[in-house]
């Protein structure tokens, strides 16, 4: 492992390689192995790479002023409304607009919601600075 990271060293230097736009095929090539390896190796690295910002969500989260969950079947229309009722209730400013806010959780939430149906609960934490983190 790469000092201070969830990566090894390969792991770095393939992404550093797909970065520069490099195939997998080609990497094979260039690191002298097979496609299939630099495949594996390059899933577990964004494996180990989504779980180490999940990791920060977590601990962000225990700071939080308030923490929101939106349950199963919410319309995601209804959910900034919920947001802005517990910051305002807090006296935090949310950062972000409705527009903003609504893209957010879609990408950070896209495996969670359908069309416009959560269909998977979200945990929605607000900071004291009125930044949102989702979950």
């Amino acid at each position: 492992m790469v000092k201070d990271s969830f990566l090894t060293k390969r792991q770095l230097e393939i992404l550093e390689l797909r970065n520069s736009g490099l195939n997998q095929t080609e990497i094979a090539k260039n690191l002298g192995t097979t496609r299939a390896n630099i495949s594996a190796t390059e899933k577990t690295a964004r494996e180990n790479i989504r779980k180490a910002e999940n990791t920060i969500n977590v601990a962000k989260m225990l700071n939080a002023a308030a923490i929101i969950k939106i349950e199963k079947d919410t319309d995601l229309n209804e959910v900034p409304k919920k947001i802005y009722e517990k910051a305002g209730a807090l006296a935090i400013h949310v950062n972000l607009d409705t527009p903003s806010l609504i893209g957010t959780i879609n990408r950070a939430c896209a495996d969670q919601i359908k069309g416009r149906r959560i269909i998977s609960e979200i945990e929605i934490a607000i900071t004291k600075d009125g930044d949102i983190i989702l979950r």
